[in-house]
Order: structure tokens, then sequence, then C-alpha cells
């Protein structure tokens, strides 16, 4: 796989560029695209259903969305609820010097991303470090990517970014969408 490559479940390459036309410095493969499949893959299983856990705990907070957004995804109790998340993305950055453009990962469904590193010994020199933008203060905030950080945050809403990597690092990756709970 080349730098930026985007591949379908097919393995098709589709693009160079994210979603948002955002340069990708990663290669990443989908949890169930992996060699041997999932059984061959029990620790990433393992966190796909930690990853999927933690951003169905969110829902309660989405409540605070706005109002076109609730009266979309609201069952009779008023319940906001995930119903639908991305398979696991398994992405590395090889540490050719790469990063990932200032993009926003959602749409208008997409609406939490939720990302674990994993990158054991990573130190900041390596770079690779997400960036956050912090629009109220018109500043980047940088995240450290020490195994076992989790970074939550809307999709739709937060630019963000990756800056050039000089070594290889890790991470998984799940989107979630908003949708009616099942009753």
């Amino acid at each position: 796989m080349q730098p930026g490559e985007v591949r379908n479940s097919l393995g098709d390459i589709v693009s160079g560029h994210s979603p948002s036309g955002a340069l990708r410095g990663d290669r990443f493969v989908l949890l169930r695209n992996l060699p041997g499949g999932m059984q061959a893959w029990p620790n990433l299983v393992a966190a796909d259903e930690v990853l999927g856990a933690v951003g169905s705990s969110l829902a309660p907070i989405l409540k605070e969305m706005t109002a076109t957004d609730l009266q979309a995804n609201v069952n009779n109790e008023g319940v906001v609820a995930l119903a639908k998340r991305s398979d696991l993305f398994v992405a590395r950055f090889p540490g050719d010097g790469l990063g990932y453009g200032a993009h926003y990962d959602g749409d208008e469904k997409c609406k939490i991303t939720c990302i674990l590193y994993v990158t054991d010994g990573w130190h900041e020199d390596h770079g690779g470090c997400l960036h956050i933008l912090d629009e109220a203060r018109q500043r980047w905030w940088s995240v450290p990517l020490r195994a076992g950080t989790m970074v939550l945050f809307r999709s739709d809403l937060v630019l963000h970014k990756v800056e050039p990597c000089h070594a290889a690092r890790s991470a998984l990756t799940v989107f979630m969408s908003l949708g009616r709970s099942k009753a």
C-alpha cells in the first residue's frame, strides 16, 4: 500500500485522500480484512469491543446537540443512541515523514471519532502528534501518542490534523453515527 491509499472492503484503491479531501500519510486496513480473519487477531477484537462500548456510553452526552440533530435521532423516550459504528480501522504511519492534513471526519451522520493509540516507546521527537483546533482560543492543542491514550471528539465539528511522522506509529479508530435506539 502506498502513502495515502484508501481502500474499500474489497481491497480496491478508492483514493489517496480522505473524504474531506485532506491528503493521508497513513495506511490502514479494516479489522475484518486482516490476514487470517478476525479470529487471528484476538487483541484487536477485544480493543474493538472496548472502543464500541466507550462510544455507546457517550449517547447521553449527545443530548446537548442541536434540536435538528435530536429530532432525527431520538426514540419515543427521548434517548439518543449511537446506532451504527464503523469497522475498526487499524492505521499505521510508517515514519516516512508524512502526516495527514487538517480535516473533519464527520458528515451529517458520523458524529463521534474514537482513537486509541497503541505504539509503545513513542517519543515527542518521533512526530506524528494529533493536533486539534480550539477555535475559541484560536490555537492547536497537541495530543501525545502514548500507548493507551484514547481520544474522543465530535467528528463533524472538530478540525484536526496529524503532524509529519518520523517513526512508525499505530492507532485504532472507530467512527460512530447517530440513530434511533431500538425498542
